[in-house]
């Protein structure tokens, strides 16, 4: 059985994700020193999972009244070790 809406927290979750450029081509230290600091990310979602190493958010469930067999799209998961911070939107 899949988990209820009414138990999955609404949350933000601020990350840090990977960058590089965008080209393969030789570039000096000065040039790729703007790549030194991680990019900034922003997702928000409902919490299906919450191990000690990730969360997985989810941005869509279906699951009609009558069949409790959910179904998750837009899922993402994100390293705990890469999170800035993680706020509460809706608490269950």
């Amino acid at each position: 059985a899949g988990i209820s809406s009414s138990q999955m927290k609404l949350v933000l979750v601020e990350w840090y994700d990977h960058s590089s450029p965008s080209s393969s081509h030789w570039r000096t230290e000065e040039e790729l020193k703007e790549f030194a600091d991680p990019l900034t990310c922003l997702s928000v979602g409902w919490l299906l999972h919450d191990t000690p190493t990730v969360r997985v958010l989810i941005a869509s469930r279906y699951s009609p009244e009558e069949d409790w067999d959910s179904k998750y799209t837009q899922c993402m998961v994100i390293l705990k070790a890469a999170t800035k911070r993680v706020k509460v939107l809706r608490d269950k």
